[in-house]
């Protein structure tokens, strides 16, 4: 059954052959990542599909979004460029993932998928599948490998009533939903002082899915039980770089979330 936000604004599913993916894609200075991505991308895409690329003031091939365009479609590539003095300490990332998902077309649903996250063979017409079956946020699991080029499995937790309020956020990786539901949400947050409902960084995906888990009362998020993705080890990382403020600001984002103080 799907949950009463989604009746509210009309939603229906569509069939698998009618689903409209956006595909997301904030990158910086990983110009050859961005390529391979585009190849795998270009296998997987439907007619109707969009790739919509965010150079977060990365330093790239001034051509990049013509190469890019030369591998899934010129008709398929959406590529914004951001200009600003970037500093990674306040956050950027999320500016331009609020970006990417607030150029998604209505009706859509938009895909996440980090330029480093390579997918997998018939990753995305599993995401159809979940989509078309009633899902309202569709994440699976990844291969995550490292330095030496081990692969690891990382199978994710299936999903329960409230889990990401009351445990963990298991959504690392390829994850999806509609758009209406985010711009019901708010998007991403990335101003103010770094605090719920401010800069949510380094945390900013956690504190959207909360929100999304909030308007859908804990209902329709779907774990695919198949690897979406293989992620390699980054070097200098956000994860690595902001661990410690990374695990402070979801703990503080998991307790507003408890205390009804997310908005």
């Amino acid at each position: 059954m799907l949950p009463a936000i989604a009746t509210e604004v009309g939603y229906v599913p569509p069939i698998v052959a009618q689903v409209r993916l956006d595909f997301v894609t904030p990158t910086h200075n990983r110009q050859a990542d961005l390529l391979k991505q585009a190849d795998l991308l270009a296998a997987q895409m439907g007619p109707n599909d969009r790739w919509i690329v965010v150079n977060d003031a990365g330093s790239m091939d001034a051509q990049i979004g013509a190469m890019l365009g030369a591998i899934v479609g010129y008709d398929r590539i959406f590529f914004v460029g951001l200009s600003y003095q970037r500093n990674d300490a306040i956050g950027t990332v999320n500016r331009a993932r609020h970006v990417a998902c607030s150029l998604a077309r209505p009706g859509c649903w938009i895909v996440e998928l980090d330029d480093h996250d390579f997918l997998e063979a018939g990753a995305i017409d599993r995401v159809r599948q979940a989509i078309a079956d009633g899902a309202m946020f569709v994440y699976g699991d990844t291969l995550q490998c490292d330095d030496l080029g081990r692969i690891a499995p990382y199978p994710k937790q299936d999903y329960t009533p409230w889990l990401l309020r009351n445990s963990h956020c298991p959504c690392e990786g390829v994850r999806a939903f509609p758009q209406f539901l985010y711009a019901l949400s708010g998007g991403y947050r990335f101003y103010g002082e770094f605090a719920p409902n401010g800069n949510e960084f380094p945390a900013g995906d956690y504190g959207l899915f909360l929100r999304l888990e909030l308007l859908t009362q804990g209902q329709g998020f779907v774990r695919v039980q198949h690897v979406l993705c293989r992620t390699p080890k980054v070097v200098g990382g956000i994860s690595t770089r902001f661990g410690a403020q990374q695990a402070n600001m979801a703990h503080a984002l998991r307790h507003a979330a408890q205390a009804g103080l997310l908005r």
